[in-house]
């Protein structure tokens, strides 16, 4: 027999999920006990972290970051005169890839520091080592093979060469995307003398770039 269902009588209701009858907030009460018990490590570690956060803040040194641009010529890779293909764009990446390592080399550093006078400033050429560089370099002394290829230089060449790791340090060299224009970056405490590093770095390889030609 069948049996048709009669559609004045209401429908029974499914199964209804656990929190289907939630009131809302009903988290709070238990947040505030949770708060109050454990009050104390909270306030404390929030007053420790702000503690700390004052005191870098106190501490720290603000540090300037100047910008010099350049636009690598790569038709000076031509000296006879003839102009790069269009689909030569390997040859053009790699030479302004190759004048990126020459702008940071060795050579513009040292350029840099004689046009700059930085051999003689005790930023970049501390005159005194403290007790702890006098014992690293007696150690030095004592073990052979140990980092003793500036032991015969004067004391001259000895501040050029730690004057020019200095400024390389404070130095960043990198090509914007895959265009021809290099970005040279300084960044030191002094503002004015970050723009005055990068202005130097330019002009000592703008100089190396007009001896080679």
């Amino acid at each position: 027999m069948l049996n048709f269902l009669n559609p004045s009588l209401p429908m029974p209701a499914g199964p209804q999920s656990p929190g289907s009858h939630a009131t809302p907030f009903q988290w709070l009460p238990a947040g505030v006990a949770f708060f109050r018990r454990r009050m104390r490590p909270i306030v404390g570690c929030g007053l420790l972290g702000l503690a700390v956060g004052v005191a870098c803040l106190a501490t720290a040194t603000p540090l300037y970051t100047a910008v010099a641009t350049l636009t690598i010529d790569t038709h000076s890779q031509h000296p006879v005169g003839g102009q790069p293909a269009s689909t030569d764009w390997q040859a053009e990446s790699a030479y302004v890839e190759s004048q990126v390592e020459l702008i940071r080399s060795p050579a513009t550093l040292r350029g840099v520091v004689a046009d700059l006078n930085l051999d003689h400033d005790p930023t970049f050429a501390p005159t005194g080592s403290g007790w702890i560089g006098g014992v690293v370099a007696g150690v030095r002394r004592l073990l052979p093979g140990l980092g003793a290829s500036d032991a015969g230089l004067d004391p001259a060449a000895r501040a050029q060469a730690m004057a020019g790791a200095t400024l390389s340090r404070m130095l960043q060299v990198w090509r914007v995307g895959a265009t021809s224009v290099v970005e040279v970056r300084v960044q030191t405490p002094d503002r004015a003398l970050s723009a005055r590093l990068a202005n130097a770095v330019t002009k000592a390889y703008m100089a190396q770039q007009l001896v080679a030609i």
